[in-house]
């Protein structure tokens, strides 16, 4: 395939598209798509949809950069009192599907039909994407939020002391506090360069403490009344969502080599929800995921991790990917909205198929390319790209899924029954067999269930504020 890239350079971000070589007619699908990284890191060259757009050849692929860290997500009480938005990084990824529906039709693309995706912090992104603006006002179609990251969304105004701390720190003395000192503060903060900026926020996140010694609340999509009204959680309750179909899931094992192992429970707690959480919250979260029965490395028949370890991973992936599809299928669902939930069971290529599956596998069989995969690998990825595929173009995973890949079904107004897809290899499979990868749907684990209407309930984020 003839790869052409076209990039555009705007004020502060660039975007990269990527099309099949051989023209196959106009109208192709567009998909934006933005790239994880927790909201801190990484950029969208990171992410190659080439071999999968070769052989798909129908849909363009978009990959937007976007502002990271301090620089998306200052959100200071002195950008509404200037009648400016908060949350530029969002405001970036909103731009960006507005060039693309503006341009995608001199490169074949349908303006019309544009799906928006992101995995991880780029999950999360789009999950903020269904709501910005009590999800009013967008461009896309559609949108594919996969891993979301679920992260505490603190009220600008709570905000105060942290951007006061770090400002004294690169000489911007005036407190925000006060409407005139927001404005000075601002003013002082834009002379620092950029690069200054991002060198000192580094410097911040690893060492700075608030007055009782727990770090800064980080920079992360907060609820500046204006972009963002209310917490995520929230919004997607009570509908204020983008009327568009969805796709959202997540792999097995979200934070199985993600997560730093932790000294006790209370440490996970505190480091996946923050510190607000009452003593009775924490010890309800202690009875829903109890320690470990001594001497059961197992713990057959009983809902009891086998150790601290998997008892810290349960917790983690509940709080954020796991429950965060949970709310999004839900929401959806409630407003009669075409969606579908599933969970991606194959490990990442070149892990043994017995491995789990865990943060960002899917990644990995929708970009690495086929042609270094093993035949079992290529078959699942096959199968992925064919669901998605579909998706993009037509609202539905079904419509052009591959003829031996299991149907998809979409999700459930009743909750208790909550259909998923489970994507999987197949130990031996082969290219001649009628079913050749392990996929098929299942029925959401009631226990999973709820646990999740839990962490997404008032009682969980009054404190956790996700």
């Amino acid at each position: 395939m003839d790869r052409r890239h076209v990039e555009e350079r705007r004020n502060r971000v660039s975007s990269k598209a990527t099309m099949p070589g051989t023209a196959v007619g106009f109208g192709r699908t567009g998909m934006v798509y933005t790239h994880g990284g927790g909201y801190q890191n990484s950029q969208s060259p990171n992410n190659d949809f080439s071999d999968w757009v070769g052989q798909d050849r129908k849909f363009i692929a978009v990959n937007a950069n976007y502002r990271l860290g301090l620089l998306g997500f200052w959100n200071s009480v002195g950008s509404p009192n200037e009648g400016e938005d908060g949350n530029v990084g969002l405001l970036d990824g909103r731009f960006t599907v507005e060039w693309v529906v503006k341009h995608i039709s001199k490169f074949g693309g349908d303006p019309h039909n544009i799906a928006i995706s992101g995995q991880s912090g780029g999950g999360g992104a789009i999950m903020n994407q269904l709501v910005l603006y009590d999800g009013k006002g967008y461009s896309f179609q559609k949108a594919i939020p996969r891993s979301i990251q679920r992260a505490g969304a603190v009220k600008i105004a709570d905000l105060t002391p942290r951007n006061d701390a770090f400002a004294k720190s690169v000489n911007c003395t005036d407190s925000a506090a006060t409407k005139t000192g927001a404005a000075k503060q601002l003013k002082c903060m834009r002379a620092v360069s950029a690069e200054a900026i991002r060198l000192a926020a580094l410097n911040f996140a690893a060492t700075a403490k608030d007055p009782n010694g727990f770090p800064w609340p980080g920079w992360l999509p907060s609820v500046d009344g204006r972009s963002l009204t209310d917490q995520p959680v929230r919004l997607f309750r009570n509908g204020k969502i983008a009327k568009v179909p969805v796709i959202a899931g997540h792999v097995t094992d979200e934070v199985a080599r993600l997560a730093p192992p932790q000294s006790n429970f209370t440490q996970v707690v505190n480091s996946a929800v923050g510190t607000l959480i009452t003593p009775a919250l924490r010890a309800r979260f202690e009875q829903i995921y109890p320690a470990a029965i001594p001497g059961n490395n197992y713990s057959y028949n009983t809902n009891t991790p086998q150790d601290f370890l998997h008892r810290q991973w349960a917790f983690s992936d509940d709080n954020q990917a796991k429950c965060s599809s949970s709310m999004v299928v839900h929401a959806y669902s409630k407003a009669n909205l075409v969606n579908f939930q599933f969970v991606f069971d194959a490990p990442q290529p070149g892990y043994p198929v017995y491995e789990s599956a865990t943060h960002s596998s899917d990644n990995y069989f929708l970009q690495n390319a086929t042609a270094m995969m093993n035949a079992t690998e290529a078959l699942v990825a096959h199968d992925w790209r064919a669901y998605v595929s579909s998706f993009i173009r037509h609202n539905d995973p079904n419509v052009e899924k591959l003829s031996t890949a299991p149907l998809w079904r979409q999700s459930s107004n009743d909750y208790r029954y909550e259909p998923q897809l489970v994507i999987s290899e197949r130990i031996g499979a082969s290219a001649n067999l009628s079913a050749p990868t392990n996929s098929g749907m299942q029925l959401k684990d009631i226990a999973e269930w709820d646990r999740c209407m839990f962490h997404l309930s008032e009682d969980v984020i009054q404190h956790t504020l996700q």
